[in-house]
Formats: structure tokens, C-alpha cells, sequence
């Protein structure tokens, strides 16, 4: 496993994003490093020869886009990306570029809006394994990335924005219809006893959810495999689940969010939100990759409320130390996930 290549682009990007964090964002020095950022990522993974496990499926696609020949369970905004860059060149190489591009674009652009602090949140991206993620569920990841970009534009999120993402998400990938689920937090305004709820409390309501979605988990497979994943049911996504590490890692994540409740700023409760509807999936996750695959539309938001907590909690010593231990932990837990999963070596090739 070569994976010196992965921590070289990783402390790179952090060195470049030191003037975001230095400087702030309004200013030509930190709005360079943005596209520096941008630029450096999507060149590494767009790159990227035979890696990733559909990336044969979809160099055919492209190959084949001006044939008219569109695979049937292929959404079709996806296709007519394929066609459009297929109508100016014939090197997939280009293909994969653009949909890295489009990827880390709405990803970093929303945490360089989002995020207080630029640096940190940038690290999560790569170090809880996002970045390279995208490598294997490249279609479900450019819808993760499109919804993650509209749901954060402007002041907050609302239900008119989720209800768009989730449509253009829908193009690219039929699993961006689970981030309906983020419905959930607007509508709690609405019910009585969930008007003012502590936040310790809603993360063990959460838990208790997970609990019996767990026990039940069997009817949720077979109803979701009656409906537009019934195409899942013949492939490994149900023939075994995500490591443990994944859960352990999430629920302390949700434990650190227990113990600094008070530093969850009302207007930042919606990530807290997502993150805990995404602990259902991870839980589900244990038994069927595909649910861990699902939960990435709402871990994604620990990239801007981590940073957010970190950032609230007064005493300056207490800060310095949670820092650096969650850059610790988290780069101690990337270089076990590209030492553990053999479809993320490195292979780039400008010249297919």
C-alpha cells in the first residue's frame, strides 16, 4: 500500500489552508488558497488510474455516451454529464477531473463559508475518510456534495432548500431521496414537546432509535429492497457491514457532543440533527455496507460542527488540548482505513 502519497497531499492542502485560518476569508491570499485547495484534490483523485470500484463501469459509460447506449439504472442527469463532456473530448481522464472538481468545490467551498475553523474542518474532510470515499460511490458522492452545497447556502438551512438538493441529488444518485430525513429538525418546531428540547436529550432519543432500527433491521432491508434499490439485493452491499470502528468512532463523536452541549449554538443545531439521523444508518450500517454508504449525506456535517464546538469551549488550554487530540486520533484512524482498504491505492496516470 502506498499511502505516503495520501499524507503528502493531506499536510500539502493544510499548509495551503493556513492563510484562510490566518488571514480570514475576505482577502485575494486566502480566496487563491481556496482554488489551490480545489485544484490540488481534484487533480489527485480525477487522476487516478483503475482505482476506486466502479471506476472500469464508468470509463466504459464514458466511452460509450455519444452511442446512445445509457445504462438502465443510470440516473439521467449523470448521463447527460457523461454525453456533454463526451461532446468535447474522449479522454475519460478529463471526465473524472470534472466530477472531482464538482465534488470538492461544493464541499470545500461550503466549509470555507461554513466552517470556524477552515483548517480543522478540511482535515475532517480527508481524515474521516470523505475524500477518498469519493473515489468508490462516485455518482452518490457528487449528489452528497451537491445537496451538502444547497442545503448551506446563505443564513440556514430550510426545508425549500432540502427539498431542491434532494431533487438535482436525485439526477446523479436515487440515494439522495434519504436526505429527506433532514425534513425531521423543521418539523420538530411544530411538535409540542420537541419545541425546546435539551440537546443531551435528543441524542439519546437518537440512540434509542438506532437501538430498535437496529433490532428491526431486517423488515427495513426488505422494504427498501421492494423499491428502487430492489436492483441491491443481488450484490455484497447486504452480504456484510462496516467495520466496527465506524460506530465506536461515531458515537464518540455524539458522546463529545453530549459532554459540550452548551457550546451548540442554536442556530448550528441542525448539523446535530443530521449527525444523529445519521447514527441510524451507521448502526444499520453493521449489517449492510449500502446504510454506511447512506449515513455520509449527514456525518458529513461533523466537518463544521466539531470545529464549531471546539471553538465555543472558553478555557484556551481545554481547546489546544481537544484539538490536538482529535488531529491525533483522526489521522491515526486515516492511516488505518488506507492501510485496511486495498480499492484506495494510489495509481495516478495523466495519459490513460
Amino acid at each position: 500500500m502506498r499511502d505516503i502519497e495520501y499524507i503528502i497531499v493531506m499536510i500539502l492542502i493544510l499548509l495551503i489552508s493556513i492563510p484562510i485560518n490566518v488571514l480570514g476569508r475576505y482577502n485575494i491570499y486566502s480566496k487563491l488558497s481556496l482554488v489551490l485547495i480545489i485544484g490540488v484534490l481534484s487533480l489527485f483523485s480525477g487522476l487516478q488510474y483503475g482505482v476506486g470500484t466502479d471506476f472500469w463501469d464508468y470509463k466504459h459509460m464514458f466511452d460509450m455516451a455519444l452511442q446512445g447506449l445509457a445504462p438502465e439504472d443510470i440516473e439521467k442527469i449523470f448521463y447527460m454529464l457523461n454525453v456533454f463532456i463526451r461532446t468535447f473530448t474522449d479522454k475519460s481522464e478529463f471526465f473524472f477531473v470534472i466530477t472531482s472538481i464538482i465534488i470538492n468545490a461544493c464541499i470545500i467551498i461550503t466549509i470555507y463559508n461554513k466552517s470556524s475553523n477552515f483548517i480543522l474542518s478540511v482535515f475532517l474532510y480527508i481524515s474521516m475518510g470523505f475524500y477518498i470515499t469519493s473515489f468508490n460511490i462516485l455518482r452518490q458522492f457528487i449528489s452528497i456534495a451537491i445537496m451538502f452545497f444547497i442545503i448551506n447556502i446563505g443564513e440556514r438551512p430550510t426545508v425549500l432548500k432540502v427539498l431542491i438538493a434532494i431533487l438535482i441529488g436525485m439526477g446523479f444518485h436515487n440515494t439522495s431521496i434519504i436526505a429527506i430525513f433532514l425534513i425531521v429538525p423543521f418539523l420538530f418546531k411544530y411538535i409540542e414537546i420537541f419545541k425546546d428540547i435539551d440537546i443531551r436529550k435528543l441524542i439519546i432519543i437518537f440512540g434509542i432509535i438506532s437501538l430498535s432500527c437496529f433490532i428491526i433491521e431486517p423488515v427495513i432491508t426488505n422494504t427498501l429492497l421492494m423499491g428502487k434499490y430492489e436492483n441491491y439485493g443481488d450484490t455484497n452491499f447486504f452480504s456484510y457491514g462496516t467495520s466496527i470502528i465506524y460506530i465506536i468512532e461515531y458515537i464518540s463523536i455524539l458522546f463529545f457532543y453530549y459532554i459540550y452541549h452548551k457550546n451548540i449554538k442554536k442556530n448550528k443545531e441542525f448539523y446535530l440533527f443530521a449527525i444523529c439521523i445519521g447514527l441510524v444508518f451507521i448502526i444499520l450500517g453493521y449489517r449492510g455496507v449500502l446504510y454506511n454508504r447512506m449515513a455520509i449525506s449527514f456525518n458529513l456535517y461533523n466537518t463544521l460542527l466539531l470545529p464549531e464546538v471546539l471553538n465555543n469551549i472558553k478555557f484556551s488550554k481545554e481547546r489546544r488540548i481537544l484539538i490536538y487530540i482529535i488531529y491525533l486520533m483522526f489521522f491515526l484512524k486515516f492511516i488505518l482505513l488506507l492501510r485496511t482498504t486495498p480499492s484506495y491505492t494510489t495509481n495516478v496516470n495523466i495519459f490513460y
